[in-house]
């Protein structure tokens, strides 16, 4: 059967003039609208070939879209209930009420992926506007639209774009709320978790206690006084630790907990647990061990030729670290570090209770992006890393300067004391 292109052609501008309204209502649009149609026009083109590649591995994403139309056939009066799983079912549902709509074209996917992605990078670069991170070029934008991850991961008709969207509204709710508790962030931090339950329902409500408590910790809003606002949030996370941590512990493949979720995901090529090493608790030390994996892995002595892909996404991700390291050292920026360090820490945690092997840990990391973003943006404010590099070398040689002038003058009072 022939495909109707119409439906696509159709989906690709009415998503192309969504952007442009989008971004001219938002004020943003001058400064990102080359970025955005540039990074849109890339994901479309990588997403088909990858999709229409059939030597690629392009993991669950063609799963997604079969049930996707199998829940579109039930829609249409098909008995038949396509079996879908819980904190997973959004995606593929979203992709049948598309698919009833337009048809069965795949390819409405992949552009609504782009779409999702441009206006992640919306949020994260009015969340770093918000907090006074002004940099020569919107570093934040760029990387949630250029990094290996969103360029891969993002061109195709998965369930990540999506994820990076959701994650992303909570960074910018974040972003205002630590300056002024207003109805409009609050409204867009509760549908972003709404939203994200039946995408990723293991992280979402973990996400939202801790960018909660991370605002109660950075906010210097109203009376309330710093222990106050400590406790406060010793409180949101106690409360909210519990039921997060047990969705985790008991997520995904006909329940099965943490630990045998973990073994399940791992096989010999590129996993980094053992099925004598797993707990079946996610705190556990399994969990603390897995931690240097899933943030740098695959780890050096890992390193051999079926795992080329991870090392190249490891090798990011180190820089990634090291960037903002740079960025928050040199900067003083700590409000920015509180604010979203927690947010990034139930994403290491989650990954490391559940993931056993690279191909899925390179994939899951890349959720941490929009949180990240601010913070790598950080190194960017006085232009480019390198010109960052460049200012802590100097100050290294102005201090060794400093300290010799120090001893020198040390040796010549010594000197005429003895004389």
């Amino acid at each position: 059967m022939a495909t109707d292109y119409f439906p696509i052609i159709a989906t690709h501008l009415i998503f192309l003039i969504s952007i442009y309204l989008i971004l001219a209502s938002i004020e943003v649009r001058t400064e990102l609208d080359k970025y955005l149609v540039t990074g849109f026009l890339a994901h479309i083109t990588i997403g088909l070939i990858l999709w229409n590649s059939r030597n690629i591995n392009i993991g669950d994403a063609r799963g997604f879209v079969t049930y996707g139309r199998r829940y579109a056939d039930y829609l249409n009066g098909n008995p038949l209930k396509p079996l879908l799983v819980n904190g997973k079912e959004g995606w593929p549902k979203l992709l049948g009420h598309i698919f009833r709509l337009f048809g069965y074209v795949p390819e409405v996917a992949i552009y609504l992926n782009a779409l999702f992605l441009c206006l992640a990078a919306v949020f994260v670069h009015l969340a770093c506007q918000e907090l006074s991170i002004h940099t020569e070029k919107p570093v934040a934008a760029l990387l949630i639209l250029y990094v290996p991850a969103s360029i891969y991961w993002g061109s195709l008709p998965g369930r990540e774009p999506l994820c990076w969207l959701f994650i992303s509204m909570m960074v910018y709710s974040a972003s205002r709320l630590v300056k002024k508790i207003d109805a409009v962030p609050i409204l867009v931090l509760a549908f972003a978790t709404i939203g994200m339950f039946p995408i990723r329902g293991s992280i979402a409500l973990g996400l939202l206690g801790t960018f909660v408590a991370s605002i109660g910790l950075s906010s210097s809003i109203g009376r309330i006084g710093v222990v106050e606002r400590r406790v406060l949030a010793f409180l949101v996370v106690a409360i909210a630790a519990p039921p997060a941590l047990h969705r985790v512990n008991t997520q995904a493949l006909g329940g099965s907990s943490a630990g045998e979720l973990k073994v399940l995901l791992s096989d010999a090529n590129s996993s980094f647990v053992s099925e004598g090493e797993v707990s079946q608790s996610v705190l556990s030390f399994s969990t603390l061990k897995s931690i240097p994996n899933v943030t740098l892995g695959p780890l050096p002595w890992e390193w051999r030729p079926s795992l080329f892909l991870a090392i190249i996404d490891a090798i990011f991700w180190a820089l990634l670290w090291y960037t903002i390291y740079q960025g928050v050292k040199r900067t003083k920026r700590f409000d920015v570090f509180k604010l979203y360090v927690f947010p990034a820490a139930i994403m290491i945690v989650t990954m490391a209770a559940t993931l056993g092997n690279y191909g899925i840990v390179m994939r899951m990391r890349g959720l941490m992006i929009p949180i990240l973003a601010p913070m790598v943006a950080l190194a960017f404010i006085d232009g480019t890393l390198k010109d960052t590099l460049k200012l802590n070398k100097k100050r290294v040689q102005l201090k060794t300067q400093d300290d010799k002038k120090v001893s020198v003058s040390q040796e010549t009072a010594s000197e005429l004391e003895s004389l």
